[in-house]
């Protein structure tokens, strides 16, 4: 993984046609490295919606979309504040009281959210990582997080068809409505 993550980034790798599997190879490489098992997902601007862009299961993709139908919930803040999240215990977690009952249903105990941050400080998505256990995520594995981060924003910096905004310029009664699900293997060649 390590060399995976400081090789320069290309999507020109045998077997990627596309960034979007490149990034899910990302998180299932960091998935792997992160105690507990958890789950991950990166939700990004595509074609100027929000939308689960990979995911490193399909119980993933659902925790993410949640956040989007709900409209609001850590990633959405990470995301409109460009500032990294950890919600230690999701059982005493009293923000976002809908997502969080969601999340909890679903057996989420914990999460940290840390946002893709392009050229000039665009935030351009999300990437949360989901775990069934309190207090997983803090100084290693945020730091493996954050790296997975910073590459996928690379990636997704270069995509055409994401569109950025400006940290700050999201808000929950404006994002929810146009948020939708995308998968990768959906989209059309390029």
């Amino acid at each position: 993984m390590a060399q995976f993550l400081t090789d320069p980034v290309t999507d020109q790798r045998p077997g990627l046609d596309s960034g979007c599997a490149l990034v899910g190879q990302l998180i299932a490489l960091a998935v792997a490295q992160v105690p507990g098992r958890p789950a991950a997902g990166i939700t990004a601007y595509r074609r100027g919606d929000l939308t689960v862009v990979a995911a490193s299961t399909p119980r993933a993709q659902l925790l993410d979309r949640i956040q989007l139908i709900c409209g609001n919930g850590p990633g959405v803040e990470a995301l409109a504040t460009a500032r990294p999240l950890t919600a230690a215990d999701l059982t005493v977690e009293h923000r976002w009281p809908d997502c969080v009952a969601w999340l909890t249903v679903l057996g989420v105990r914990s999460l940290h959210c840390q946002p893709l941050v392009g050229r000039g400080h665009t935030a351009l998505g999300v990437l949360t990582f989901y775990s069934a256990y309190p207090t997983t995520f803090g100084g290693h594995t945020e730091r493996i997080i954050a790296t997975v981060a910073f590459r996928a924003a690379t990636v997704l910096g270069r995509d055409t068809a994401t569109t950025t905004r400006e940290p700050g310029s999201i808000s929950d009664a404006t994002m929810a409505p146009r948020a939708k699900h995308t998968p990768c293997a959906d989209e059309p060649d390029r």
